[in-house]
């Protein structure tokens, strides 16, 4: 009997024992289970930061962008008032030096007014302008004429001495007189021709 008491102790701790085993090995499943969750878990709260940081530097990004645009109107708007004040400033300028020389005419005008003597003193003066720029026009024209005849002159001299020049060649060369007009004549139509086509 006390063997039987023995055996069925033991086939009780035996199951006992398994029992426990089963128990340790689905406490073990559960923690693998829980650590993989855990670390997923990590995983999603790592992305979901870096996400959040990213989001946050770009809309610190936009801000500072903004702000810059912010500043640049500002300071387009002080130019553009800037400007509209020196335009407004330049034109009250003109305005008033526009009024200060109508007063001084007007005060020139009371004090020094135009009598016939001064008319006629105006008119002398125009009529002596227009006498010397048809002078000038007139010496222009004469300097002209007369620096065309100077330019046919030298033509002409120069004309005169080749023929001298080649007469006397020939005439020592040839000791022919007929022989001596004909080249004349010849050389002296040719220089003609020559002249009468050149520009002068």
């Amino acid at each position: 009997m006390a063997e039987l008491e023995r055996e069925e102790e033991k086939k009780t701790r035996v199951e006992i024992l398994e029992q426990k085993k089963q128990e340790i090995k689905s406490l073990e499943q559960e923690i693998d289970t829980m650590q993989k969750e855990y670390e997923q878990l990590e995983q999603e709260g790592e992305r979901a930061y870096q996400q959040h940081y990213q989001h946050t530097v770009y809309q610190e990004t936009l801000l500072a962008d903004i702000k810059t645009l912010e500043a640049k109107i500002l300071a387009q708007k002080a130019l553009l008032n800037d400007l509209e004040n020196k335009e407004q400033c330049l034109m009250q300028a003109k305005q008033q030096f526009d009024q200060r020389l109508r007063q001084r005419q007007e005060t020139f005008r009371h004090e020094f007014p135009l009598t016939p003597n001064s008319q006629d003193a105006i008119n002398e003066a125009r009529r002596m302008f227009e006498t010397s720029k048809k002078k000038s026009l007139i010496g222009l024209l004469l300097s002209l004429v007369v620096h065309l005849i100077v330019l046919l002159l030298k033509k002409v001299l120069q004309l005169i001495l080749r023929i001298l020049l080649f007469s006397i060649f020939c005439y020592v060369s040839f000791n022919s007189p007929m022989f001596l007009v004909e080249t004349v004549c010849h050389f002296l139509s040719e220089s003609l021709d020559r002249f009468s086509m050149a520009p002068i």
